[in-house]
């Protein structure tokens, strides 16, 4: 969307309801030749048919035409002898692909994409290789947990607005030099005004069961509904928490839940509690170098 914006304010001018059907001259283009379109049927997978209104033709003179009907890799064909070949698969998971010994990432295996996803992609692939090839993984992914202090994130801060990049200005600054950064980056006080947005997710809250008194103060103070009262907690094998089932009778009340999707991180159960039963932890999925592993 920003970028439709964006290239509007440039001044691009976006037709639809048209398929071309030829770029017409001999030495240069100097046109291409149009006809207009309706939607027709909805063909498999939700595709609507393209229907061409015949006798709607028209031309758009042009110095230049740039062809861009989207992005997909070419498939790659392997030559299998007696004359047979097959197109090269690949599994998005492991990298590997149909041709032993040969790993395939980035816009080959997923389609377009950015380069910071490419990037990471190829990373992902290289420790796979060296897997493969060892037989003893190159890193390995873990929890880490720390203590942490109260956040207090204000309830007025999941209204704060999306700030607008800014961009150059006036738009024909923008065309002086093929260099020129459309977009200037935030100011320091945007910077610090968009942070409040963030939610803080990786901070969890919970409450020690065993100490609670059910006094209610944490429910009372909370900004938005993310406090509850819990009939039952379930759990998979390895003991982590998967759902409750919520309750508003308080004979059926087993335990009092913080629901961390809801949690804005604001802080007010932690300060309101009268037993300091409340506490809360940074957690962060990261990675470290295999243990064991001689990688270096």
């Amino acid at each position: 969307k920003d970028e439709v914006i964006e290239t509007k304010t440039e001044g691009v001018k976006i037709a639809s309801l048209m398929l071309s059907r030829k770029v017409l001259g001999k030495e240069r283009a100097e046109g291409v030749e149009f006809v207009r379109t309706r939607p027709g049927e909805k063909r498999a997978k939700g595709k609507g048919e393209v229907v061409a209104l015949e006798g709607s033709e028209f031309v758009l003179p042009a110095d230049a035409v740039i062809v861009a009907t989207g992005q997909r890799p070419e498939p790659l064909r392997l030559a299998l002898g007696d004359n047979k070949e097959e197109v090269l698969k690949a599994d998005p998971d492991s990298f590997s692909s149909t041709m032993k010994g040969l790993y395939v990432a980035g816009d080959y295996l997923s389609g377009p994409s950015t380069v910071i996803q490419a990037v990471g992609m190829g990373r992902r692939a290289a420790e796979k290789i060296i897997r493969d090839l060892t037989g003893k993984p190159f890193r390995e992914k873990t929890v880490r947990m720390e203590e942490t202090e109260i956040t207090d994130r204000k309830r007025a801060w999941d209204y704060v607005p999306r700030q607008e990049m800014p961009t150059v200005q006036p738009v024909q600054d923008r065309l002086r030099t093929p260099t020129t950064e459309v977009e200037t980056g935030l100011s320091p006080e945007q910077a610090q005004e968009e942070s409040k947005r963030c939610y803080l997710c990786y901070l969890h809250y919970e409450i020690d069961i065993s100490r609670c008194i059910y006094c209610r103060y944490c429910i009372d103070v909370a900004p938005r509904d993310c406090i509850k009262l819990v009939k039952e907690v379930k759990t998979n094998e390895a003991g982590a928490i998967t759902g409750f089932t919520e309750t508003t009778r308080w004979a059926e009340v087993n335990a009092i839940m913080i629901d961390n999707s809801r949690c804005i991180r604001c802080g007010e159960c932690m300060r309101v509690c009268p037993v300091n039963c409340i506490s809360v932890t940074k957690v962060e999925l990261t990675e470290r170098m295999a243990r064991g592993g001689d990688h270096v």
